[in-house]
């Protein structure tokens, strides 16, 4: 393994970077607008039709397809609280509850509004008690509530907890 080069600054520059009082060093604040944008946009680009295929579900299954993404849609805001609260502890609730204020598909004239609030709520209380670490608890859940059956229920359990734990990934490096 190489060693880094030696730094190129000049001893004046490393010597006034060491000295910066620490009330000049703040951190970042996002607005409320901002990171909901951020969300928002990410949202809306996500399509589930391959991983609800992945999980079983055919194309001609049309009512648990369209089950299926409600749920997904539900685990995805409740995957971006989990990352705002990991991220941005002080603001998590704030923007949370501005998303549930504003946000168009979670208003209660939605046709899917309050659903999907109460499945936000569900998976919310599922991701709690260990957070990040373990999505198992809420892969077991979806398999139960989609009606999925597979020969080898663990296999499904851990694929879905493993696209669970893709998802807050990409969430978390998204959310801001």
């Amino acid at each position: 393994m190489r060693e880094a080069p030696p730094c190129q600054c000049p001893p004046e520059a490393v010597q006034q970077t060491q000295k910066i009082p620490a009330e000049r060093v703040t951190a970042v604040r996002y607005s409320a607008e901002e990171v909901l944008r951020n969300f928002l946009a990410l949202f809306e680009s996500l399509d589930f039709s391959s991983e609800v295929a992945g999980f079983g579900i055919g194309r001609l299954q049309i009512q648990k397809r369209k089950k299926a993404v409600l749920e997904l849609k539900a685990v995805v805001v409740a995957l971006w609280r989990l990352a705002l609260q990991r991220s941005l502890p002080k603001d998590a609730s704030m923007f949370f509850t501005e998303l549930l204020l504003t946000a168009p598909f979670l208003a209660d004239g939605a046709k899917d509004g309050p659903f999907l609030q109460q499945r936000i709520s569900t998976y919310a209380g599922l991701l709690a008690p260990k957070r990040e670490t373990d999505f198992m608890p809420l892969a077991a859940y979806l398999v139960k509530e989609l009606g999925l059956t597979a020969e080898d229920s663990r296999s499904l359990y851990l694929k879905i907890s493993l696209y669970l734990r893709s998802l807050y990934q990409l969430i978390f490096t998204r959310l801001l």
